[in-house]
């Protein structure tokens, strides 16, 4: 009985022992990596601590990694005078949202452009000065530039819903990055932002007022990480949470959703209010057509007969393409447009505004494009089969070979054989 007591007595003391070792490694560890000690400043990395999603394409960053970003000092840190609604602003009134060249449009039909740092420009001559500098559309026309770097298509919502009742029938391009979808699910992004959640199928506005004290901000919304060294280790060896992990795709799928929301209310109301207007999409060039953003967004405005500009085709139409990607890209990391890349896309804008012919071709064009991408990847409609069959000529010999023995006309066979490989795949789903 003394040598169990004594076995029981020496367990629970290695066990307190050990226990306390870690909480107060983990206290040491926490000290450090919050304090001011440079030697430290290896360790205070948002990512090695943060959950962040895998991604194929674009990794997906978490309010963990921005919350830890602030707190470990990043470069870029939120204004010292928020705005209450969207957070940070752009070249514009922060209380008003009055532009600063407002009283340039002197009669002229307001163009409202909308966006990120894709449409304020980073290193280019931008929009506003190519647009306003050709006196064809300077006859007519005067552009206003409210891209804001860093926004989410839901700061680039909000803004256009306050700002467009400020101007008399403007005309305008929504313009947004595909990767601004993933803004769209953040609170905090170098700053506190404005974010949506769909409730009964509508948009419901969340975190506003913007807090005037990040510091307060991010100290009462930090998530709550049991230990940073565990999240270290972890990080080190496993950096992010598999794509096709449950967390993962659940992410996604609500990233999308959310987006689609959005779009959906930015075309209602612009709709309702009857403006001309057209949204206006930058990809990424190295992306591919198949990564699921693009995949995502074309689809919904395909879907919703949106009228849109799509920035990788102009390039991939351009006689410059297949040459050094510095003829379109400032930076090859963040792929910001250079000069040439905004002339082409402002020549894109003016023919869509003075030609009506060209703005149906381009919509028409749109169209058959995104039916030939979206034919190689939706497996749940007949034209994905169709368009497989057609691409492999022994298939289309045996559908000849059919039809005659069928005394039907080949289209018909090809249709049939399509309806019988999608069916297929349906019943495949089930099994």
């Amino acid at each position: 009985m003394k040598k169990f007591l004594r076995l029981i007595t020496n367990t629970l003391l290695v066990l307190i022992s050990t226990g306390g070792i870690l909480i107060l490694s983990e206290m040491v560890f926490q000290k450090v990596i919050f304090g001011n000690w440079e030697k430290a400043a290896p360790l205070r990395e948002a990512a090695s601590y943060a959950d962040i999603y895998d991604d194929p394409h674009e990794l997906i960053l978490t309010d963990e990694y921005w919350y830890l970003y602030y707190k470990f000092g990043g470069q870029f840190r939120p204004p010292e005078n928020p705005q209450p609604l969207l957070g940070w602003v752009g070249h514009f009134d922060r209380y008003t949202l009055k532009h600063q060249d407002h009283d340039k449009v002197k009669g002229r039909i307001p163009v409202l452009f909308f966006g990120d740092s894709f449409s304020i420009c980073v290193g280019a001559k931008c929009f506003e000065e190519i647009l306003n500098e050709d006196s064809t559309f300077a006859s007519k026309y005067y552009l206003l530039n409210y891209g804001v770097g860093g926004y989410g298509v839901d700061q680039i919502y909000l803004l256009s819903r306050e700002v467009i009742p400020m101007y008399d029938n403007p005309v305008v391009f929504f313009g947004f990055m595909t990767r601004d979808m993933d803004r769209n699910i953040l609170k905090f992004r170098t700053g506190q932002k404005p974010y949506f959640e769909i409730d009964n199928d509508q948009l419901v506005l969340k975190n506003t007022p913007i807090d005037p004290d990040p510091a307060e901000y991010v100290e009462n919304n930090m998530p709550y990480i049991p230990s940073y060294i565990m999240r270290y280790l972890r990080n080190s060896i496993v950096n992010y949470i598999p794509a096709n992990d449950y967390r993962n795709v659940r992410k996604v799928e609500h990233m999308k959703n959310l987006n689609a929301k959005i779009l959906s209310t930015a075309q209602n109301m612009l709709e309702r209010d009857s403006i001309h207007y057209r949204f206006l999409v930058f990809s990424a060039l190295w992306k591919g057509d198949r990564e699921w953003r693009n995949i995502a967004v074309r689809d919904h405005l395909e879907r919703n007969n949106v009228p849109y500009l799509w920035v990788r085709d102009m390039i991939e139409q351009d006689a410059h393409f297949g040459g050094p990607a510095t003829a379109f890209f400032e930076d090859a990391n963040n792929g910001h447009p250079t000069t040439y890349q905004n002339e082409l896309i402002c020549d894109a804008m003016m023919k869509s505004l003075f030609d009506s012919t060209y703005a149906a071709t381009i919509d028409s064009i749109n169209t058959d494009y995104y039916l030939s991408i979206r034919n190689e990847y939706d497996l749940y409609h007949i034209d994905h089969y169709a368009y497989k069959i057609r691409r492999d000529p022994n298939y289309m010999i045996e559908i000849k070979r059919k039809a005659e023995e069928r005394g039907i006309s080949v289209d018909s066979m090809h249709q049939l054989d399509s309806r019988y490989l999608l069916e297929k795949f349906k019943r495949a789903q089930f099994n």
